[in-house]
């Protein structure tokens, strides 16, 4: 079967800052997030696929894709701490994919994928100003595209009907990975604002980083009505250019459910859990908020909740849920604020 298609976005983005006193409203300058005198960000595409069988067992998947990518952002001249007025890049790259998938067995199946990938910096990548954490973030416009290789490989296997599991491992290798650095301006590696000195930081191309990681799940059905559900994920990635974390990369994390279900009604108890995220494994900067983990890192957590779905109709569901139930205090990885305590959620949804 032969898949095709061709898309083609357009994005107009205005930002403006300001700094307004809580005491007599007095409004006075401030610098905005994004380039301020704004940017257009445009993308044209073209992709195909194809996917076959040539026998029972075997399925085969292979895809092109062509993506290009042009922005246009406009700097005031007022900010002299940006040393440019303007960025343009306009950039694309040929993308593939293929995948394997074998069943030896009706309740066997291995899979096997290559493909590529390729990102262009969008505005807040090259374009981002901001000043958190004794940190102030400042454009860069010399940020070329990323391009990752990635391989995966996974498992699953069915026993009896009644018990399923698998597994799914993969590495990506990625080049000219865009990540945060320290920087200079004008010789300085500091510079003031609003009163208070900030370590300049910008956005940069690494040469070579990774991000590895797995997954692994085990269903059982218990009976006609319950079932148990299970999953756990591993992620770990690093800029082995500059040999340190690259940053957003969460802890292990997973679920763990039992469910039941009989005619109108459904419901899921359920436990999601994060392990711990230690200090060494933050990414360098502030982009993984380390100010707000503990002096070792952000602490597991775990919580318990539950989820009802009822039928009152063809077209008609009530959802009840509690989100939890035991009011745990936890932060999730780099947040930048608490998650909240217990949670009641009652829903009411229509369908025509």
């Amino acid at each position: 079967m032969l898949e095709y298609g061709f898309e083609s976005t357009y994005n107009n983005v205005n930002s403006n800052g300001y700094n307004k006193s809580i005491r007599n409203g007095t409004i006075s300058e401030a610098l905005s997030r994004y380039p301020d005198k704004g940017s257009i960000l445009g993308t044209v595409a073209t992709y195909a696929g194809y996917k076959w069988n040539p026998e029972s067992k075997i399925r085969l998947a292979a895809g092109l894709r062509y993506f290009h990518t042009f922005i246009h952002s406009e700097f005031s001249e007022d900010y002299d701490m940006i040393p440019f007025s303007s960025v343009d890049i306009s950039t694309g790259a040929l993308t593939g994919s293929g995948s394997v998938i074998f069943y030896p067995r009706s309740d066997t199946k291995f899979s096997v994928i290559i493909s590529t990938g390729y990102r262009a910096p969008n505005v807040d990548d090259f374009g981002k100003v901001r000043a958190k954490d004794q940190e102030v973030t400042l454009p860069g416009n010399s940020l070329k595209p990323e391009y990752a290789f990635n391989a995966e490989f996974g498992a699953e296997k069915t026993f009896g009907g009644v018990v399923s599991t698998g597994f799914n491992v993969y590495y990506t290798l990625l080049t000219n990975a865009i990540v945060s650095a320290y920087s200079t301006y004008n010789g300085k590696d500091s510079l003031n604002y609003n009163g208070d000195m900030y370590r300049i930081v910008t956005n940069t191309n690494s040469d070579k980083a990774y991000i590895t990681g797995a997954s692994v799940f085990l269903n059982v059905k218990l009976n006609e009505k319950f079932g148990l559900e299970n999953t756990i994920n591993y992620t770990y990635g690093r800029d082995k250019s500059n040999d340190v974390p690259l940053a957003h990369i969460p802890p292990v994390f997973g679920k763990s459910s039992i469910n039941f279900e009989k005619k109108i009604f459904q419901s899921e108890l359920y436990v999601a859990y994060h392990g711990w995220k230690r200090k060494e494994n933050y990414g360098s900067g502030s982009e993984d908020n380390l100010n707000y983990a503990t002096v070792y890192g952000a602490p597991s957590w775990a919580t318990l909740n539950l989820n009802t779905v009822t039928k009152l109709g063809k077209h008609l569901q009530l959802q009840l849920a509690i989100e939890n139930i035991f009011d745990t205090y936890y932060r999730v990885f780099a947040s930048g604020v608490s998650a909240s305590g217990r949670n009641y959620i009652v829903s009411l949804k229509a369908t025509i």
